[in-house]
């Protein structure tokens, strides 16, 4: 057999409402030369038995069944079997366009990339569809111009103007890439964003990489899933993954543009954890008195630069600052009820 072209590598984890869906539209690919690993996190509902039903259909798809260890191992036990040229993600709960692996293939040989991203487009519960966008036209960068891209995943403050999207499945990328320089995922468990952890190690070594304006992706809103899973711990997760960050750049090169990114994950924590309707409004109160008293934050919060915040969150941080917990504690409900009728 051939090498595949592309090694789609599929995380599983309680989605069998969801994952008949994704697996079609890998089937289905104009891209025929490629193999789909399905990667069984341990999942405790019918998933296993999807995926080896799956396998048994079509001989392009590989199943691992292995203990629960979270995304990010997941994504690495199938880059350890990967052998196409180049490795594609996609979680289990979405789904692609049928040509999508075709168009960026082409396009990352007919180029020389590295890594090739595409759009995607954001559905919600009513269908209703949002872009994801990171270019309209299509984008090369390479040589000096990767150094900002890198930067990019982190801050806009670049030439290139913009925060670039951190997930890693709306793009393809050169298998040998991420072997020869033993790339792997961390946990989401010790650090909340592992997809912009790999990228900023990965492109440490990318050479070029192209943006194409066309929308090939489709990430769902799923209310079980991770990311709209509030952890209650997230905030000693966000400290500890700004250290790693950081240890990635050398000369302290990026550590106001690190910390300024920081802050708007603090933000973004405590606005979900006010959001949540799982704990009691005194328990929302004794967290974020906590995390006004906590050395790292105090100490960041007091040195950032305020033109690195949106006036948003500029405003954000002024409430915090003078503690008018209730304040934005009606602040939030408020916003919830509009946007819930809007």
């Amino acid at each position: 057999m051939n090498q595949p072209l592309v090694s789609i590598i599929v995380p599983v984890y309680k989605v069998q409402q969801y994952i008949h869906r994704c697996i079609k539209t890998l089937c289905e690919q104009s891209l025929k030369d490629i193999e789909i690993i399905l990667v069984d996190d341990g999942s405790p509902d019918d998933c296993p038995k999807i995926c080896d039903y799956y396998a048994e259909k079509d001989k392009r798809i590989k199943v691992i069944h292995k203990v629960n260890e979270g995304l990010g191992y997941t994504r690495n036990c199938g880059i350890s079997i990967a052998t196409g040229k180049y490795i594609a993600f996609v979680d289990s709960d979405d789904f692609v366009s049928t040509n999508m692996y075709q168009i960026l293939f082409e396009k990352a040989e007919t180029t020389h990339s590295d890594v090739v991203f595409c759009n995607a487009l954001y559905i919600l519960p009513s269908g209703e569809e949002i872009p994801l966008t990171d270019f309209t036209t299509e984008h090369q960068f390479y040589g000096a111009q990767i150094k900002e891209i890198r930067k990019s995943f982190i801050s806009s403050d670049t030439s290139i103007g913009k925060i670039i999207s951190n997930t890693v499945w709306h793009g393809i990328y050169r298998t040998s890439l991420i072997k020869k320089h033993n790339i792997k995922f961390v946990s989401e468990r010790e650090f909340p964003s592992e997809d912009r952890i790999f990228h900023l190690m990965l492109f440490e070594y990318v050479k070029r990489v192209v943006f194409i304006p066309d929308y090939l992706y489709y990430y769902c809103n799923n209310s079980q899933s991770i990311v709209n899973t509030f952890i209650f711990k997230k905030y000693e997760l966000l400290n500890a993954e700004r250290i790693k960050i950081i240890s990635l750049f050398s000369s302290n090169e990026c550590t106001e543009d690190i910390n300024a990114a920081y802050i708007n994950q603090v933000f973004y924590y405590i606005w979900t954890l006010l959001s949540s309707k799982s704990i009691t409004r005194k328990d929302k109160r004794k967290r974020i008195f906590e995390i006004l008293h906590d050395q790292v934050w105090k100490e960041i919060s007091g040195k950032i630069q305020i033109n690195q915040l949106s006036k948003a969150n500029r405003f954000f941080l002024f409430i915090l600052n003078i503690k008018l917990f209730t304040l934005l504690y009606y602040i939030v409900i408020i916003y919830a009820y509009v946007k819930k009728f809007k």
